[in-house]
């Protein structure tokens, strides 16, 4: 019996034993799993605190992209403005440009009515030679008139 008592006690200690390793080896995992849901915690707490910056970041980009856009639109607003008022001041100019040119039709126009008229009268008075000299001076007037009519429309235009 005292060898069953033995036996029992030994095997009661390597049970104890057993037991105390494995609070031992518990204990270690616990201080192991602390340590990891401390790192999560700190991670968590980094992501939070970085995710808030970014969201920070993203606000200020935000109000300042929508500054730069107005800055834009109003400049384009600008520039729309100007074009309509330099398309209304170029048809007024074009308006002007083609009325002068009118008269200046018209009067050319006057003078070979005139032209003729005395072209007339000249055949009448006048003999062969003395209406071809006037036709020469004719052709020399209207040439000149048609410089004036050129040099007056380069001037407009430079």
């Amino acid at each position: 019996m005292k060898k069953a008592s033995v036996k029992n006690k030994e095997s009661e200690n390597n049970v104890s034993h057993e037991f105390r390793k494995m609070g031992v080896i518990m204990e270690d995992m616990n201080s192991k799993i602390d340590l990891l849901v401390e790192g999560y915690s700190s991670l968590d707490k980094k992501i939070d605190r970085v995710h808030a910056e970014l969201k920070e970041d993203l606000n200020d980009f935000k109000v300042e992209t929508r500054g730069n856009f107005k800055i834009v639109f109003e400049q384009i607003s600008n520039v729309n403005i100007d074009l309509q008022s330099f398309k209304n001041e170029t048809r007024d100019n074009f308006k002007k440009v083609f009325e002068y040119l009118s008269r200046i039709d018209d009067e050319v126009q006057d003078i070979k009515s005139e032209i003729l008229e005395i072209k007339l009268v000249l055949k009448k008075k006048a003999d062969i030679s003395r209406l071809a000299v006037m036709e020469k001076k004719i052709q020399i007037i209207e040439r000149v008139l048609m410089r004036e009519k050129i040099l007056q429309k380069q001037k407009q235009y430079s």
